[in-house]
């Protein structure tokens, strides 16, 4: 590794690895804050509806008043939803730093910063939405473009439940449902 020179990419690798560094805090910003959002919908729903809604009329044999409460439901739901998107993105720029680690700690990163041909890492896909295994590759043939199919993205690794149930979401937004559900119940 003793001229950086070498490889006029190498500089865009690192570019992209703090470009990665600050997509994450970002998108972990907005589910942080979509988390907030949510919860301060569904709890102030819960609060307004047992608090200041009087209905004794009923519809297919429930409380207008509890049907109320279950349908708040479906407030903890659309927030998983959100949550499930922004979650992939933020799954995908995690694969992506996760390959470029792997490249550089692979015999190739030295080859590749000498600027030999036999390496063909491909740079600048922060989102991993660039060099994917589900990409028509006829773009890349047309613009000349060759990438070693180690370094590709399989975006079917993130799997939707595997997104849906990722660490803390799926006690966050299923305790939201069960609550909303006993509450109705026990009310």
């Amino acid at each position: 590794m003793s001229d950086l020179s070498a490889n006029p990419r190498y500089p865009i690798l690192l570019k992209e690895i703090d470009l990665i560094h600050s997509t994450i805090k970002n998108l972990d910003d907005i589910i942080y804050k979509t988390k907030n959002f949510g919860i301060l919908i569904w709890g102030g729903s819960l609060y307004l509806i047992a608090q200041h809604v009087d209905l004794e009329d009923k519809i297919w044999g429930i409380d207008k008043e509890n049907l109320l409460i279950y349908l708040t439901v479906l407030i903890p739901i659309i927030f998983w939803a959100i949550h499930y998107r922004w979650q992939k993105h933020l799954m995908t720029c995690s694969m992506r730093e996760r390959i470029i680690s792997w490249f550089i700690n692979s015999q190739g990163f030295p080859l590749w910063l000498r600027g030999e041909e036999d390496v063909n890492f491909p740079v600048y896909d922060i989102p991993g939405w660039l060099y994917t295994k589900q990409v028509d590759r006829s773009q890349w043939e047309r613009l000349g473009v060759e990438v070693d199919e180690a370094y590709v993205l399989d975006h079917k690794e993130l799997g939707f439940w595997k997104i849906l149930l990722y660490k803390d979401a799926k006690w966050y937004y299923s305790l939201m449902i069960v609550i909303s559900l006993l509450f109705g119940i026990l009310r």
